[in-house]
């Protein structure tokens, strides 16, 4: 996880930092491994001519 602050105040950048201050439940953290979709250490080739035809293809709003 990288942080990157966008503030210029002392304060809020350590705030930025802080992000350790939490923790997920089981529940939470059960939900987020749900979403896993199995992908392991895709190479995305963004100079593949067939690879940027099919992101040009996808259609996100209207």
């Amino acid at each position: 996880m990288v942080v990157i602050p966008k503030s210029t105040h002392q304060q809020r950048i350590e705030e930025n930092f802080a992000i350790w201050d939490f923790s997920l439940t089981e529940k939470e953290m059960a939900q987020i491994s749900s979403l896993d979709l199995g992908y392991v250490g895709e190479s995305v080739k963004h100079f593949n001519p067939e690879f940027v035809r099919g992101c040009l293809a996808v259609k996100i709003h209207d």
